[in-house]
């Protein structure tokens, strides 16, 4: 059912670019075993219907901060013992890449559209170099504000432009986001659970 594959934001966020993947049916589960080569740009590379939503640090909760500080991505500094932001990471987002989702449930996603904590952004699917419906996550921490002014294929503006990687199997600015997000996995991959139970 469709309420098993919702995806919530889990902090307000704005998107920043969607793609509903035109070369992906409802479904689509054929390409799985292709290279990513002969998917292409058509398919995102291989993830399909595709979506970024950025979610600015300074409106993040003190929590969640700190998470991003234990793990090493931000640094926090007190000031008149109220904890902050360090001057570094002041105007800096947390860019999300959700990826495979049903090409559909992105058609309404354009650049952006405000998100409220908790509400749905898309369903999680089957589309482009996929088996079965899972939900793929990517992860970055830039400046706030990235547009694509380039119009450049969705995959390709994350991975270069937001993430700044120098070729593939570089992380560029990607971080891992499992333990900064509440994440459930049924058969391994999951929606992002947000304030929806």
């Amino acid at each position: 059912s469709s309420s098993e594959r919702e995806i919530f934001a889990p902090f307000g966020g704005t998107v920043v670019a969607a793609d509903a993947c035109a070369s992906c049916p409802e479904g689509d589960g054929n390409t799985r075993g292709q290279s990513l080569d002969s998917v292409g740009a058509t398919y995102n590379y291989g993830l399909g219907a595709t979506a970024i939503v950025e979610f600015e640090l300074s409106e993040m909760s003190p929590e969640q901060l700190i998470s991003l500080q234990q793990d090493g991505y931000i640094e926090l500094e007190f000031h008149d013992g109220v904890l902050v932001l360090s001057d570094s990471y002041q105007g800096h987002s947390i860019y999300l890449l959700m990826g495979h989702l049903e090409p559909g449930s992105v058609e309404d996603l354009t650049h952006g559209v405000m998100l409220d904590p908790g509400e749905e952004v898309a369903l999680m699917g089957n589309s482009g170099n996929s088996s079965s419906a899972h939900l793929h996550v990517e992860m970055a921490i830039n400046r706030s504000g990235i547009e694509d002014t380039d119009g450049e294929n969705i995959s390709i503006f994350f991975w270069n432009t937001i993430a700044a990687r120098e070729g593939p199997g570089d992380p560029g600015l990607r971080i891992n986001p499992f333990n900064l997000f509440d994440c459930y996995f049924p058969s391994l991959h999951g929606p992002l659970a947000g304030s929806q139970e």
